[in-house]
């Protein structure tokens, strides 16, 4: 009826409920993680945060719209709208701290929304200059914001401020909270090694993107570390130290990985290979049969097409269970695959994922390729391994994997 208070309209569920309808419907896959190697190895997917951005302004909105419904949502939405907080510039920094300072002044509010603050991003892109000013918001959202366990600077724009004194010292700021469990760093060394060795005993996620390392430093212990994520080749190409790799020791780790970029002949990658359970590989051309062999305890690999066809079945790793094979199908012998998944797959195999690219235009699919297909899932289905596809980085990331019926696999294989 007209004049009737609008809060009364609402359904009566217990704020808890909303909560978890609100958690629900604001989840960004991999954004706040920082102990499923699983899905942080997904979300290094997504190269430059495409994804992840067009997820976090969906939820935004969604959040804003929520905030006006009635009186009772405002300040639940306020909690998943501070959730992640992401930085575009100084002056962007500046306006986020005093938003933070101006609620927790409201005599109308219990404690800041800063607290409900898990992830914090900087997302600083083209030639920027970073001030005094700058450096003092970010301090100040970093202790307004305590319980932060996510901290970025994995999508910076390579004019990134990099060599300004202010700018590091903001960064020393960020060695200095001891409840950041997961960490990702964009930038040269001289920021690795001002922020790294502070935060070591903590991490359990690390991202590096290194732009260049000029020179190897002392060894470096990691000894909560799960997750790694190496994002480019630790030194300048061409330089004798990138067979070293990074002086990184991480004796717990689980899930890694490593760039096309990245050589796995390295001597960091022989010290972890034996004890990984997930690993990202790409195209990696370095990762030869032989070392193949140290791969005692990989359960799930995730590799490109191309370098899946030029390893021998006979190599890779019998306690192997789940395949991810990424790119596209076109002239994938699919027919041989299917021989080899009958005759010589690893014993505990189940699972056998294509991470196809964002969908192309299709030629007509021919009776011949109908058949071949038919035949490799027919083979799957007897041997009970389940055979499943994703489209573009928005289902790579998200590991939103649907069964890959005969028509969608045939369709994949004439894709242009």
């Amino acid at each position: 009826m007209a004049g009737d208070d609008p809060d009364r309209s609402q359904p009566k569920l217990p704020p808890e409920i909303w909560l978890k309808v609100f958690d629900h419907a604001t989840d960004i896959p991999g954004a706040y993680t920082c102990d499923d190697g699983q899905a942080l190895l997904a979300y290094a997917a997504d190269q430059h945060g495409i994804a992840l951005h067009s997820r976090h302004r969906g939820v935004t909105n969604t959040m804003l719209s929520a905030s006006l419904v009635c009186k009772a949502w405002t300040p639940m939405a306020a909690e998943f709208l501070f959730r992640y907080l992401l930085v575009k510039s100084g002056d962007h920094a500046v306006k986020i701290a005093t938003t933070l300072d101006n609620l927790a002044n409201n005599p109308l509010r219990s404690s800041t929304p800063g607290r409900f603050t898990h992830r914090l991003e900087l997302f600083l892109e083209g030639v920027h200059q970073w001030k005094t000013s700058h450096t003092a918001a970010l301090a100040f959202i970093l202790s307004h914001c305590l319980n932060i366990r996510i901290f970025s600077t994995a999508f910076m724009s390579v004019d990134a401020p990099y060599d300004s004194q202010q700018f590091m010292n903001t960064m020393r700021l960020v060695g200095l909270r001891s409840n950041i469990r997961r960490l990702e760093l964009k930038g040269n060394d001289a920021l690795f090694w001002e922020v790294l060795p502070a935060l070591a005993l903590h991490l359990e996620s690390l991202v590096l993107i290194p732009l260049y390392s000029r020179r190897t430093r002392s060894e470096l212990t990691f000894p909560n570390l799960r997750t790694f994520v190496l994002s480019d080749r630790w030194a300048i190409p061409l330089d004798s130290s990138a067979i070293s790799g990074p002086p990184f020791r991480m004796p717990v780790l689980r899930a890694l990985h490593l760039s096309p970029n990245s050589p796995t002949d390295s001597d960091f990658f022989r010290t972890v290979a034996d004890q990984l359970e997930y690993l990202s590989t790409g195209g990696n051309a370095s990762l030869t049969p032989a070392l193949c062999d140290i791969l005692n305890s990989l359960v799930e690999w995730t590799l490109s097409i191309a370098l899946f066809v030029s390893i021998s079945p006979a190599d890779l790793p019998s306690t192997l269970r789940a395949i991810n094979l990424d790119g596209g199908l076109t002239g994938f012998p699919l027919g041989q695959f299917a021989v080899w998944v009958a005759k010589r797959r690893p014993p505990a195999l189940t699972t056998i994922r294509f991470l196809l690219p964002f969908k192309r235009r299709s030629c007509d699919v021919t009776q011949g390729t109908l058949r071949v297909v038919k035949f490799f899932v027919e083979i799957c289905m007897k041997r009970d391994i389940q055979v499943e596809l994703a489209r573009g980085v928005d289902q790579h990331t998200s590991r939103s994997y649907a069964p890959a019926t005969i028509e969608l696999l045939a369709a994949a294989l004439v894709d242009h």
